[in-house]
């Protein structure tokens, strides 16, 4: 696999300990994707946001990574829904010990690393200044209408590769299932 050396200066610390575990993760992704270079995101969408499927690991995790002042995203990015809302939270009835308390230590962590809250499964409507493009969306609805009707092209990332890719801005490359134009113009005959 072909290596950017900005890549590599990453992986040896070169610019902080938050894109040295990013780059980590960017090359593992790729080496298991069997990928044989990288492209550049211009946008992402991170998912794992809840404290209920996140638990505590995810609070450390983030605790970790927005620690060092180098940790923030190299690209625009936004944040997934967070599951609920804080004013009908009685109304909600969430078993979580601590939940708002919790769910919100998660949204400033994200804050702290330079991404976007919107809280939003729809990053398409918000803080895109240009459509088209390689993206890396954590969030399945929002993958099938940039694919479909927009010039971004993403995969559907998990909440963890989203958040690698944006901080790195380097990404494995798309499948050949994305070397194509929008499918607009297919949509009414599928």
């Amino acid at each position: 696999m072909d290596i950017p050396k900005r890549l590599l200066g990453q992986l040896n610390g070169d610019e902080g300990p938050t894109r040295q575990k990013a780059a980590r993760l960017v090359l593992d992704l790729a080496e298991t994707a069997k990928a044989d270079g990288f492209v550049e995101a211009v946008h992402a969408h991170v998912s794992g946001v809840s404290v209920i499927t996140g638990g505590h690991g995810l609070r450390q995790f983030l605790a970790d990574l927005s620690a060092s002042s180098d940790g923030k995203v190299s690209i625009p990015t936004t944040l997934n829904s967070a599951g609920c809302d804080h004013e009908k939270m009685d109304e909600m009835d969430i078993a979580w010990p601590n939940f708002l308390e919790q769910q919100f230590e998660i949204i400033q962590a994200y804050e702290e690393l330079g991404i976007q809250a919107t809280l939003s499964c729809t990053p398409y409507d918000r803080g895109i200044d240009d459509g088209s493009g390689i993206a890396s969306w954590a969030e399945s609805n929002a993958v099938c209408f940039s694919n479909t009707w927009t010039s971004l092209l993403t995969n559907r990332e998990s909440g963890l590769s989203a958040l690698g890719y944006c901080v790195d801005r380097l990404r494995s490359p798309l499948g050949p299932a994305f070397a194509r134009t929008p499918n607009a113009e297919h949509a009414g005959s599928c």
